[in-house]
């Protein structure tokens, strides 16, 4: 069950209503999570505070999801995909880069690409951030700030076509937003 807080600016409180939660736990329930429903960035997170706040109260505790599974960029895919889990979806392709496949594995909130190296072992290609509901371990995530990412990668970065680039050792950092504000999506790539 999902309290849903954009309700609040709508409709004047959060969706559903803390009797329906009130409901859920006299019946057993007791895995709630809690949703912006954001249409841009600037909402993203929005009231989530002040719903946590209200399931404290009524189940007694909240708990964040954080199984602190670390992708490392080029680390070889297979033990890092079994920690994430389930995917929602996998896209395949033939890889562009080695003889093989490359995966592109969907989560929530954010994407996993796998390409096989020289020896047809697949490796970790690429991540991208589609949404709040992950970050870098900066804190950085979908609805930061370019502020906010200065913090963690500098101010050394390029401007091309509306995307700032980080360029490190041997990955790319690419950083789409919305004007000038927030951070729309985030991709680490490896530089081949």
């Amino acid at each position: 069950l999902e309290m849903n807080t954009s309700g609040v600016d709508r409709c004047g409180g959060f969706l559903p209503t803390a009797d329906i939660f009130r409901r859920f736990k006299e019946l057993g329930g007791e895995i709630v999570t809690v949703g912006s429903d954001a249409h841009n960035c600037a909402r993203v997170g929005q009231y989530s505070f002040e719903a946590c706040e209200i399931l404290k109260d009524i189940f007694g505790y909240v708990c964040t999801f954080d199984d602190g599974t670390a992708i490392e960029m080029g680390a070889p895919a297979e033990d890092i995909l079994a920690a994430l889990g389930d995917p929602f979806n996998v896209a395949e392709a033939p890889s562009c880069i080695h003889e093989g496949t490359d995966r592109i594995y969907t989560f929530n909130g954010y994407t996993v690409t796998t390409s096989p190296d020289a020896d047809g072992k697949d490796r970790i290609q690429e991540v991208a951030l589609l949404s709040d509901a992950v970050m870098l371990e900066g804190g950085v995530s979908v609805g930061s700030t370019l502020d906010d990412a200065v913090k963690i990668f500098g101010s050394d970065y390029t401007e091309q076509f509306g995307v700032i680039q980080y360029t490190m050792e041997n990955i790319m950092v690419s950083i789409v937003l919305d004007g000038d504000s927030y951070i729309t999506s985030l991709v680490m790539t490896v530089n081949s």
